[in-house]
């Protein structure tokens, strides 16, 4: 995740095509979940990185989630029965 943060960080300065290109040569080792890949979306300028972003995310679609974005379940107590 970082360097797809990085490389978007610097994507202000850089032509769409090189943006699509810088993406498509990238690999995910965690899953890109749906709010944050909207959100990245709305910031890319436009058609040809946008559809870079999202092959490289449907390519990380079957990998675990970043740990920050997994929800903490609550565990259920239950009153004792005696």
């Amino acid at each position: 995740m970082e360097q797809l943060e990085n490389t978007l960080a610097a994507a202000h300065e850089k032509k769409d095509q090189e943006i699509a290109k810088r993406l498509g040569g990238m690999e995910l080792s965690e899953r890109l979940s749906s709010p944050r890949l909207q959100k990245i979306q709305a910031d890319l300028p436009e058609k040809k990185s946008r559809t870079a972003l999202l092959v490289l995310a449907d390519a990380s679609a079957f990998l675990q989630l970043p740990a920050a974005e997994i929800p903490q379940l609550r565990r259920r107590t239950y009153p004792r029965r005696d």
